[in-house]
């Protein structure tokens, strides 16, 4: 698991925890608090008996403004400690993990390795001194493809990244296995082309959900 999934359990339970022994204070301090109108109603005849009633009344008061405090301290403690824990759940639904955010990045570098080599290859480059660099750079596509995503992301977030990692696996299968002669024909290549404007369009949609700064990969390169 995650740090943020060890957080949320983390601050969930602490959440939890402090609710109970709050209702088992709360239980406590309504009882001094009957218990003390109950003394405040007695009127003793004695003298020995009112030291007596007083006594126990001043400890029954300091009692019940000990569980107050304790009760006010819980009831914040257990509000912080929810509400983090809900946080972190929501931080984690809407933010990549470390691994996963390296990925997007450097897949956006490949990406537009890709699309470097095709068009040097449209412009008459040599197939021969591209062919390599192409075949490098669609494997690391295979190989972003087949990374596992971390759990704990948002539906619409992990669906984004399941057909963006769908698209460039199959496109860089595809370009890996083309041959000098599938390279030499120029509508084989605009048509990839066209397919890397398709991975290009869906890593749009990552980057917009997941706010990465495309310029500023783009100041990178």
């Amino acid at each position: 698991m995650s740090v943020l999934d060890w957080l949320f359990i983390g601050l969930l339970s602490s959440g939890i925890v402090s609710n109970l022994v709050l209702l088992f204070v709360s239980t406590r301090f309504f009882s001094i608090k009957r218990t003390l109108k109950i003394l405040n109603r007695k009127r003793p005849k004695t003298k020995q008996k009112r030291r007596w009633l007083k006594k126990q009344k001043d400890q029954l008061k300091k009692q019940k403004q000990f569980f107050f405090k304790l009760m006010l301290f819980l009831t914040f403690f257990g509000i912080v400690t929810i509400c983090g824990a809900l946080y972190a759940r929501y931080y984690q639904s809407t933010n990549l993990t470390a691994e996963d955010s390296n990925m997007i990045v450097q897949s956006y570098f490949v990406t537009e390795e890709v699309n470097t080599n095709l068009k040097d290859i449209e412009s008459g480059g040599s197939i021969d001194k591209i062919q390599p660099k192409l075949r490098d750079v669609s494997s690391l596509l295979v190989s972003y493809g087949n990374r596992n995503l971390a759990q704990g992301m948002s539906e619409e977030g992990t669906s984004l990244l399941i057909r963006y990692k769908a698209m460039m696996k199959e496109l860089g299968t595809n370009i890996y296995a083309l041959s000098s002669e599938d390279l030499a024909n120029a509508q084989l290549v605009s048509d990839y082309q066209k397919d890397l404007e398709k991975l290009t369009r869906s890593r749009k949609k990552v980057f917009d959900y997941f706010k990465i700064n495309e310029l500023a990969l783009k100041q990178k390169k």
